[in-house]
């Protein structure tokens, strides 16, 4: 799971006909399976103690995804979870309720989280059993996830809908698992066409279901990775992998994978260098760049990513503020030059540079080359605009203020 994935999760709980008060009946959303036949719940508001009103299931998941946007998934789990007390029959809560559980690495609650997308299917969203297989095959209990799979993925005449590309997707790593290769290429396959299929369902996608279409074309490269691994393509496996790397370079799922590719290839020194760096790199994502990693370790992750992959240019930056806030101002300077030679980096992330550029130029007194980098940023960026004409205004103030 991912900030990402339970974002989508939360955004299409809204969908899932929480716009008014009674919020319980779906809409937009994926048909439930055929097995599903009796009517979602319908909750009436719910007031708190003493008789005001609460808020209705919209505004929790507003507030919820709110928090998320933040990372503070800690609060989501803890408004969720009065939100389904107050409203316990509306079937969206406990289902991003159970993500939200899934989401925290602080304290995953894979039980729990289980438990949620059961009470989501008692109350009559069918296709939470996707879900539930989630969480049991993170919990280990394959047997059970395969058996929440098989009615989606044995019925011929199910309904094409992203949930159904999730199940065959789901089995396809449960057959990874069992080592059946040749199942967990066919699985992948079908839920890769099911997801071409869903352009030509005839109505819009909800953003629970864009989010799973999402997350499957995201993860499919990693499993073509581990089903060339295990049928021993080492070299292909190799290739395929570093592909990923240099598309996903801050992903540390992909960086781990990419280690285990070189290491079952031989190349142990090189898998030892993308261990370390993901070490490195996952401990900068977890701490943000106000964290007390020392320069010599970020310089380091550098020098084990260089020769390896291209170099992540959204690292590349972050490394160059952290260098900034230190007062290392040759070191950001050299950061920031070398992120511009990557021309294929998003504008943002260009302007971002040269914007950074600026402020350095700034903190050497060096006017007129910092108002040249924020005009290159504002080119790239217009949202720049306002940073930079208070910016502007500091730089003339203090290159006046020198004459």
């Amino acid at each position: 799971m991912n900030g990402l994935r339970i974002c989508g999760l939360l955004a299409a709980c809204s969908l899932m006909g929480c716009g008014d008060d009674s919020g319980a009946e779906t809409r937009g959303t994926a048909p439930a399976s055929p097995a599903a036949k009796k009517p979602l719940n319908k909750a009436a508001p719910s007031k708190a103690p003493g008789g005001s009103p609460t808020m209705s299931p919209a505004q929790y998941l507003d507030r919820a995804q709110a928090h998320l946007l933040s990372n503070e998934v800690l609060d989501v789990i803890v408004l969720l979870d009065k939100a389904v007390k107050e409203h316990p029959q509306h079937p969206a809560l406990p289902l991003a309720l159970g993500a939200a559980l899934m989401e925290n690495t602080v304290d995953k609650n894979l039980e729990e989280a289980l438990q949620r997308f059961q009470d989501s299917e008692k109350l009559g969203f069918q296709d939470a059993r996707v879900w539930q297989a989630h969480a049991l095959i993170e919990l280990d209990r394959n047997a059970q996830a395969r058996k929440r799979l098989r009615p989606f993925v044995d019925d011929e005449k199910a309904p094409i809908r992203p949930f159904l590309a999730d199940a065959f997707f789901q089995h396809a790593r449960l057959d990874l698992a069992d080592e059946n290769w040749e199942g967990a290429q066919q699985h992948l396959e079908r839920a890769l066409q099911i997801v071409n299929e869903c352009a030509t369902l005839g109505r819009p996608l909800n953003a629970l279901e864009r989010a799973r279409i999402l997350g499957i074309t995201r993860d499919a490269d990693g499993l073509v990775v581990e089903i060339t691994l295990g049928r021993g393509d080492h070299a292909k496996a190799e290739e395929l992998a570093h592909a990923l790397a240099v598309k996903l370079p801050e992903s540390t799922d992909v960086r781990k994978l990419y280690s285990r590719v070189l290491e079952r290839a031989g190349k142990t020194e090189q898998s030892a260098k993308q261990s370390r760096a993901g070490v490195l790199l996952e401990e900068i994502e977890e701490k943000g760049t106000k964290a007390a990693v020392a320069l010599e370790d970020l310089k380091n992750l550098y020098d084990e990513l260089d020769g390896i992959e291209p170099r992540s240019p959204r690292t590349r930056l972050r490394f160059a503020r952290h260098c900034m806030g230190r007062g290392e101002l040759p070191m950001a300077m050299e950061a920031c030059r070398e992120f511009r030679k990557n021309t294929d980096a998003p504008s943002k992330l260009q302007a971002e540079a040269w914007f950074l550029e600026g402020k350095l130029f700034l903190q050497g007194k060096r006017y007129d080359e910092a108002l040249q980098c924020l005009e290159e940023a504002l080119k790239l960026e217009p949202g720049f605009g306002p940073q930079f004409e208070q910016l502007k205004r500091n730089i003339e103030a203090e290159r006046d203020a020198a004459k």
